[in-house]
């Protein structure tokens, strides 16, 4: 399983990223808390203050209507109108009277006295006197009790608004007639909008709340009986169908939450029920209006939110400048010290502004500069260690070179004194044998003399005096040549070699001699170094503006750590030794040298020890002027 990748962060980055959730989150989570938990906290605290504002209201009407019941039999219980009545005195003095008394009651619009068939025989208003009143609720129930009638419109269309009693003989307890009283209907109003209220001096702002707050009656009807803060001529023209009302009308229940309210204005609500009467009193606020501090708490937060960027950029750069750049520059000049040299990361101090910044330079300046001597002081040890090994390298290769130089030098020597001698003591008429030890000390010299060439070739290279007798000449007319002079040697089986080349010519601009002593020790190291009758590849062809010729074998290969010092002089791999029948090692050092002065390459592949071996040689073809 590949390992993992650890992520490569930014401090920069990591810093302001950090310093902004900082910053940010305590806001976030303020926005949040303001979102749900203050929201419920608010919600709440509106729908307490509507529920305490719609009891209180109910509690005080009816307080109101106990109050106007008590006025209402005061006057019922007046002994000048009761006397009047029992000795049937009717006329200006009770209506008089009975003006004095409406006059006393604030809310009155008028007091009148209905007898026991129904009809109006007295009244504070002189024009309803002979009215007949027998087909209202307010004279059948309010012959026996104290009845409270509900807001209605009376035969000409008007709101009205009746209480009334009855009327009795404080001696024989006798029922005289009914007293009603007309009150104004809107004296509720004065409840529910708050003015009432400031009568007494007490502020209105807990029943209508805001600019949205509003506090209403409806009748079991289901019309408005009081004003409305947004609508007017509410009183019986504006019919309520809210869930208060319905849910009000239908289990008599009270309703506290969210709904619509008769604008269509999505509101919280809370509601009461006047029981005697079934008016629903109802107090609302709209819901925008109660999450109003919620939504400015936010729009606070969020532009504290804004007005935090700036700073958090601010103080970013200030972190950037005084610590992000000194770092960077410091790890720059780390890296450079690691890429090079220690003396090349050192920084000046004075380029720092802080003054911690440059005393961790300063002293990081004095470990690179103890790092430095220290290194220049290794490398001197171990240039020196190298120059040891090479050395003892050269010197190894000295002793090895020079064994060898002896063995190839010993063996044609000895067989050529051995001749020399043979000559001087063969008796005369031994011609044959005579002729054959000539020949033996013939091929000796050979060697001796191709030895001794192969030395001065490979030091003329190393010295840069090679000189070559360059002229146009065919490379695949070179190469069948030295195939056809390594066939003739008898050393190989036919066809044991196998030259393939293109048609056309591959003409450059060499030395066919030199250029022959390169293929001839090619193929002479492939026939050596491959069991017998295996075959050995010669191959030619043209790629671009190089001839490239590839000599292939199935030989004993070479090994991996000897292919990289090949073609060095006097190098010769460890099986080759065992196998090679003499040689000094000068071959592929040879045939080096002189495919570069020709201005070409050459490169060894092998896969290994037993697989055989493949030499590449490419040469620049000549130019087309001179083909």
């Amino acid at each position: 399983m590949p390992p993992r990748r650890r992520l490569s962060l930014s401090l920069s980055r990591t810093l302001v990223v950090g310093l902004a959730l900082l910053v940010l989150v305590p806001v976030a989570i303020a926005a949040l808390f303001a979102t749900t938990l203050l929201d419920n906290v608010v919600r709440r605290q509106t729908e307490s203050t509507l529920r305490v504002a719609a009891n209180l209201t109910e509690a005080t009407i009816l307080e109101f209507l106990e109050y106007l019941k008590s006025r209402t039999l005061d006057v019922a219980d007046d002994f000048y109108i009761q006397d009047a009545l029992v000795a049937h005195r009717l006329g200006k003095e009770l209506n008089r009277d009975l003006s004095v008394s409406r006059s006393h009651i604030p809310e009155s619009q008028e007091l009148f006295v209905l007898s026991n068939a129904g009809r109006v025989i007295a009244s504070s208003e002189a024009a309803s006197i002979g009215r007949d009143d027998s087909a209202t609720d307010y004279f059948r129930d309010g012959r026996e009790r104290v009845h409270v009638g509900d807001i209605v419109r009376d035969t000409a269309g008007r709101p009205q608004w009746i209480v009334a009693a009855p009327i009795v003989d404080r001696r024989s307890g006798a029922r005289l007639a009914v007293l009603a009283n007309r009150l104004d209907p809107h004296a509720l109003s004065g409840f529910t909008t708050g003015r009432k209220l400031r009568e007494f001096g007490v502020r209105d702002e807990s029943l209508r709340r805001g600019r949205t707050g509003e506090l209403y009656l409806v009748n079991r009807d289901g019309f408005m009986i009081t004003e409305s803060r947004f609508i007017d001529h509410t009183l019986l023209e504006t019919r309520v169908a809210t869930l208060p009302v319905r849910v009000a009308t239908g289990d008599r229940s009270q309703v506290l939450g969210d709904y619509t309210d008769y604008r269509g204005v999505p509101v919280t609500g809370a509601s009461a029920i006047i029981p005697p009467l079934g008016w629903v009193v109802v107090a609302e606020l709209d819901r925008a209006e109660a999450v109003r501090p919620i939504r400015r708490l936010q729009l606070g937060l969020a532009l504290l939110g804004i007005a935090v960027v700036p700073a958090v950029a601010f103080v970013g750069l200030v972190i950037h400048r005084s610590v992000v750049r000194p770092m960077h520059t410091i790890l720059a000049a780390d890296e450079r010290a690691a890429a090079d040299r220690p003396r090349s990361g050192l920084l000046e101090p004075d380029a720092f502004r802080y003054h911690e910044w440059r005393r961790l330079v300063a002293g990081r300046n004095r470990m690179l500069s103890r790092l430095q001597e220290q290194s220049d002081h290794l490398e001197e040890q171990l240039e020196t260690e190298r120059l040891y090994r090479q050395l003892q390298e050269a010197d190894r290769r000295k002793d090895v070179f020079l064994a060898m130089l002896a063995h190839e030098l010993r063996t044609p020597l000895t067989a050529i004194t051995a001749s020399a001698h043979a000559l001087t003591v063969l008796p005369p008429g031994e011609d044959a044998k005579r002729e054959r030890l000539r020949t033996i000390i013939s091929h000796q010299a050979t060697s001796l003399t191709r030895l001794v060439d192969e030395l001065l070739d490979v030091s003329r290279i190393a010295a840069g005096k090679l000189n070559l007798h360059r002229r146009p000449v065919d490379l695949a007319e070179i190469v069948r040549h030295v195939a056809e002079t390594v066939e003739a040697t008898g050393r190989i089986e036919e066809k044991q070699l196998r030259v393939s080349a293109e048609g056309a010519p591959l003409a450059l601009v060499g030395d066919a001699m030199r250029l022959e002593q390169v293929f001839r020790n090619l193929l002479d190291n492939a026939v050596k170094y491959s069991p017998p009758a295996a075959p050995v590849d010669v191959s030619l062809r043209r790629e671009g503006e190089h001839a490239v010729v590839r000599v292939s074998d199935c030989g004993i290969g070479i090994a991996p750590n000897d292919l990289p010092h090949i073609f060095d002089p006097f190098r010769q791999t460890t099986v080759a030794e065992r196998q090679a029948s003499g040689g000094l090692g000068l071959g592929l050092a040879l045939v080096r040298g002189l495919v570069e002065h020709h201005g070409g390459s050459i490169s060894a592949m092998s896969g290994g020890l037993g697989k055989g071996s493949e030499f590449e040689v490419r040469l620049p073809l000549a130019p087309s002027d001179t083909r």
